[in-house]
């Protein structure tokens, strides 16, 4: 099972262990668990990586994460989210 990063591991260092590096992070409270019933949502130009992404996944959890192209509202979901066009500067 994957978890959320520990937030004494984002406060002891800047070396962030997520690639790509996000150009910010904000630390809150709660976490995120990817358990068998996690679902993968995307629209339809990004199911392509969502689906890589999930196979990514599948070796170190032992969940075949279904990948929905669509939004997702509710329950246990990661959701591929493209920024806007304004926010896309940083390459």
């Amino acid at each position: 099972m994957l978890s959320a990063i520990p937030a004494a591991l984002i406060a002891q260092s800047n070396d962030i262990a997520i690639i790509p590096r996000p150009v910010s992070l904000t630390r809150g409270n709660g976490s995120f668990s990817v358990t068998p019933r996690t679902r993968i949502f995307a629209d339809r130009a990004d199911s392509a990586v969502a689906v890589r992404f999930s196979r990514s996944l599948a070796p170190a959890t032992g969940f075949a994460l279904p990948v929905y192209v669509g939004r997702g509202t509710s329950g246990n979901r990661i959701v591929f989210q493209r920024a806007p066009a304004s926010e896309s500067a940083i390459g």
